[in-house]
């Protein structure tokens, strides 16, 4: 009987160590599946990287191939355009303007692939026709333009010869409105204050002065008014060229802040009797209108000054010029703000004109109002309550209207169509 127990609890051992073998079994091969998985599943992962690089690698060269493509084909339209023009050249510079008689004159000079001495060129400006003088292997010709019209893309060159008449249109010529349009802004962050008979300033002035390959400024200056009177000059030129490090030969701030061509004063160029026509009808102007050339304020003695800190901007470009060259020297902005803080003994009932003002050394004189209000009468101001935070100026209509005035060498206003 109890042979026959032992052999049963014998049995049951084994099948106890079976068992457990089994499970080790199983849970050893679930462990190797898994890690099996995991190496395979790193693996196609790697690879979906690999492939994802490729991918973007080859999206990426599908990109330079089709730009390369575009840029070869650009390259192909202007080399076929070039090949099929007329020109070899042409340029329409600006000499002067006069503002009075709103007139403008340009320097054309068209040098044609090929002509003979019998070859006549003739330029249209619209619908006005004007002959060209066959000069050595150009035709030249200067031209009095009305500055109410517009050319952009409006003119054509013809040339005939004997029955052969061919035309083309210069399309990248760009008026010279273009020129004087939006020479100088800015803005001002903060309002001044009037109050006990004295003007407070306190606050930042942004400016910009675009540069054009026809001016060479000589000036650029924040200035502020009263009653037609300089109360206050801040010389940004001179500012910004301590600061950029321009000097001349002598050490000094450079004039040549603003490097570019210039344009041609009316009293240098040979022509006499436009200049002299021009002078006449500007004094019988002056006659007629004494105020109108008034331009310039007269300055005052005063010797409060103003405290401030420039701060210049990053330059960037103006838009292509107006003037067709193969060589041009780029376009320069210089922008920055002028923060500003003074006080000055003003009267009650005085104009104060805050403004930009920037001249070119042919005379040309470019304005931008910042503010530009009358301080209120002594009546009113008594009845001003400091705790409304008044201003102390008779309307908040038009403060920062951003006035934007040109003057030409003779004073007269050039006046946006």
């Amino acid at each position: 009987m109890k042979m026959k127990n032992k052999d049963k609890d014998n049995n049951t051992n084994k099948k106890t160590t079976k068992k457990k073998n089994i499970l080790a079994t199983v849970i050893i091969i679930i462990v190797a599946i898994a890690i099996s998985l995991g190496i395979l599943l790193a693996f196609v992962l790697n690879r979906l990287s690999v492939l994802s690089n490729r991918i973007s690698y080859l999206s990426d060269t599908a990109d330079i191939i089709l730009n390369d493509v575009s840029t070869l084909q650009s390259n192909i339209e202007a080399t076929l355009e070039e090949e099929s023009s007329l020109l070899e050249s042409w340029s329409v510079d600006l000499l002067y303007t006069d503002f009075r008689t709103k007139t403008y004159t340009v320097d054309v000079t068209i040098i044609p692939k090929s002509y003979t001495d019998t070859t006549r060129a003739i330029i249209y400006f619209g619908t006005n026709e004007y002959e060209l003088k066959l000069d050595g292997y150009s035709y030249k010709s200067k031209i009095v333009l009305p500055l109410g019209e517009k050319y952009d893309g409006n003119v054509t060159v013809l040339f005939i010869d004997g029955d052969k008449k061919a035309t083309e249109v210069i399309s990248g010529y760009k008026d010279v409105q273009h020129d004087f349009d939006d020479v100088l802004s800015g803005n001002a962050t903060e309002m001044p204050v009037y109050r006990d008979g004295k003007l407070e300033i306190d606050g930042a002035f942004d400016f910009v002065l675009q540069g054009d390959d026809n001016f060479k400024f000589t000036s650029l200056e924040l200035i502020v008014d009263a009653g037609k009177k300089y109360i206050d000059t801040v010389n940004l030129k001179k500012l910004a060229e301590e600061q950029m490090g321009i000097t001349d030969e002598t050490g000094s701030a450079s004039e040549d802040l603003y490097t570019t061509e210039n344009v041609g004063n009316p009293d240098s160029q040979d022509n006499t009797d436009n200049t002299d026509n021009m002078d006449n009808q500007s004094q019988n102007d002056d006659a007629d209108n004494p105020d109108e050339n008034d331009n310039t304020d007269e300055k005052s003695d005063t010797e409060e000054k103003s405290t401030g800190k420039l701060t210049l901007a990053e330059t960037t470009e103006k838009e292509e010029s107006r003037k067709h060259v193969e060589e041009t020297a780029e376009p320069t902005t210089v922008a920055g703000t002028y923060e500003m803080k003074g006080e000055y003994e003003v009267e009650n009932s005085q104009n104060i004109r805050i403004y930009l003002r920037a001249e070119t050394e042919d005379g040309f004189v470019f304005e931008y109002d910042l503010f530009n209000a009358t301080t209120v009468s002594a009546l009113v101001e008594s009845t001003i309550d400091e705790d409304k935070d008044a201003t102390g100026f008779e309307t908040k209509a038009n403060y920062f209207a951003g006035n934007y005035s040109v003057y030409d060498s003779k004073g007269a206003k050039y006046e946006k169509n």
